[in-house]
């Protein structure tokens, strides 16, 4: 789809590689009737070790895109759907449509070594009740090191 391939190069020019370096976007739904409160609040990490001797590398980049708003009050930091990092001094992103949010998965000194610090987490969405669900949308993609599309027709990733 041409909006699809638009996002995924202005993605590739925004960290100046080639699109065969950007793992498909994955597009995550976030509901509050569906959220297990022990899996949406959790720190994850998008480096994966196994990938380390794989063609395309490790995962060098992460980018999250707001594909919608939440309804958050002024005061609202953040907590209610959206994106933190406890490790950096609790950096919390409040949803908004488009924005994205860029991070490092590695380290800027050795790219074969784990960033520790960017250990983040999803918020949960709070039901505030009343007739008028909370859902929103967001896209996760990663940059590796070397040609993710290239080691995936080679059936390497």
């Amino acid at each position: 789809d041409d909006t699809y391939m638009k996002i995924m190069d202005r993605m590739s020019s925004l960290v100046d590689v080639h699109v065969s370096y950007v793992e498909p976007m994955e597009v995550i739904q976030f509901n509050p009737l569906k959220q297990q409160s022990n899996t949406m609040s959790r720190l994850e990490h998008n480096f994966e070790v196994d990938s380390l001797w794989k063609p395309a590398g490790p995962r060098v980049l992460s980018l999250f895109i707001f594909l919608s708003d939440v309804n958050n009050d002024d005061a609202d930091q953040g907590g209610n759907g959206g994106l933190g990092f406890s490790y950096l001094d609790w950096l919390s992103i409040k949803p908004k449509k488009g924005m994205a949010v860029l991070w490092p998965n590695v380290r800027s000194d050795d790219l074969w070594q784990l960033d520790p610090l960017t250990k983040f987490e999803y918020f949960p969405l709070q039901d505030k009740g009343g007739d008028d669900i909370n859902v929103h949308f967001g896209a996760m993609s990663h940059i590796r090191l070397y040609n993710y599309t290239d080691a995936y027709l080679r059936g390497c990733v």
